[in-house]
C-alpha cells in the first residue's frame, strides 16, 4: 500500500545578516500573501518584513513555493490575497517597471 502523499513544508525566510541601517521601518513588507494557480495554493499566508541592508535566504524543499514567493514579491505573479508594500506605499500603486527597479 502506498503511503499518502505529503505536501512539502512551506518555504520560509531566514535572516542571514542585518547591516546597521538604523531604520526601524521595513523597506519591503508582505502580509498574508496567497498565490494560487487553479485550485492549488502555491504560497499560503506568507508574511515577511525586509529592512534596508538586510540579507535573507528563502529556504524550502522542492515545491514549497520559493519561486512563486519571489515572483509575487516582484509583481510577476498575481496575488489571490494579501498586501505588499514598498517604503510604506502599496506596491500595486507603483508602476511595475518603477517597482521592479527599486527592488532589484
Amino acid at each position: 500500500m502506498t503511503p499518502p502523499a505529503r505536501e512539502p513544508r512551506p518555504a520560509h525566510v531566514r535572516r542571514v545578516d542585518v547591516a546597521a541601517s538604523g531604520s526601524s521601518r521595513s523597506w519591503l513588507e508582505a502580509v498574508g500573501l496567497v498565490v494560487r494557480r487553479g485550485a492549488a495554493d502555491l504560497v499560503r499566508e506568507a508574511s515577511l518584513q525586509l529592512f534596508p541592508g538586510e540579507l535573507v535566504a528563502i529556504e524550502g524543499a522542492s515545491g514549497s513555493g520559493k519561486t512563486s514567493l519571489l515572483r509575487a514579491l516582484a509583481l510577476l505573479e498575481p496575488l489571490a490575497a494579501g498586501r505588499l508594500s514598498l517604503d510604506g506605499q502599496d506596491a500595486h500603486g507603483i508602476p511595475p517597471p518603477d517597482y521592479r527597479r527599486r527592488v532589484a
